[in-house]
């Protein structure tokens, strides 16, 4: 979605592939669903392979996408409250951060934290009818390792960047 938007500068073109990644993940685990029933296991391993068939396209040599729409295209069916969280996570961390990849990899590094933190109670009433929560936040977990995967270099590139803001700013000595 973001790569659609910085080529192409148009938002339109942003929000539509913004909707067509979330409906892939979506659509994956919707179609476990019909074929194999409702069973988590059947559910979250379609949406792992959609998340990681964005990611890395055999087509495409592997180079694909982050992982963040389809990811909540697949999570907004199993707990779509998991959704809204992970979007104030990234408004926080965008606010803090000032730039989009720091925020995705922040958002997507906490939320899992979170979720090994709550109760199980907590992550029973969000999720979907009879999800086990443990199940539910291995699964996470692992698809946010994923995303955080994509998220490396843009992240490393940030951090190197404040790193050489620092070693010229004024009044330290160093160029």
């Amino acid at each position: 979605m973001l790569n659609s938007y910085q080529v192409t500068g148009s938002v339109l073109v942003g929000g539509v592939v913004l909707a067509v990644d979330a409906g892939k993940g979506a659509a994956a685990v919707l179609l476990a669903r019909l074929l194999a029933g409702p069973d988590f296991a059947h559910e979250a391993c379609a949406g792992a392979c959609a998340i990681l068939g964005h990611n890395f396209p055999v087509w495409l040599r592997f180079r694909g996408g982050r992982g963040l729409a389809t990811s909540a295209g697949v999570f907004s069916l199993f707990a779509w409250p998991l959704v809204l969280v992970w979007g104030a996570l990234w408004s926080v961390a965008y606010a803090v951060l000032g730039e989009i990849n720091p925020a995705n990899a922040s958002a997507s590094f906490v939320l899992p934290l979170l979720l090994v933190a709550a109760p199980d109670w907590l992550i029973a009433r969000v999720t979907a009818g009879g999800i086990p929560p443990g199940e539910f936040t291995s699964f996470v977990a692992l698809s946010m390792v994923v995303v955080l995967v994509k998220h490396w270099e843009p992240v490393r590139a940030y951090i190197g960047g404040i790193r050489e803001s620092k070693s010229r700013a004024p009044g330290t000595g160093k160029r």
